[in-house]
């Protein structure tokens, strides 16, 4: 329901990454953190702009080709509203 509603409230959209780091968090997980600059349209043309800071634990294991994510937690550092 909330993934069908998007088109009704943002034409389009787009996220550019600052500050990635990621840290060996030992245990075989890694420890990735990177802000996001996300900008968006609004369907009927208006700016939109917000900013989060992720960081996300992986899951390192050497017999799978990638990591899998075992806990993401997101904060909104500014939030998503109209550019004026």
């Amino acid at each position: 329901q909330w993934l069908a509603s998007i088109p009704a409230r943002v034409r389009t959209s787009s996220h550019a990454a600052r500050n990635f780091q990621v840290v060996d968090a030992g245990d075989n997980r890694l420890q990735v953190s990177v802000d996001f600059d996300w900008k968006g349209i609004t369907p009927d043309g208006k700016a939109m702009a917000a900013q989060t800071h992720h960081t996300w634990v992986l899951a390192n294991n050497p017999d799978e080709r990638f990591a899998r994510l075992q806990s993401m937690q997101v904060t909104v550092v500014k939030p998503y509203q109209l550019v004026p």
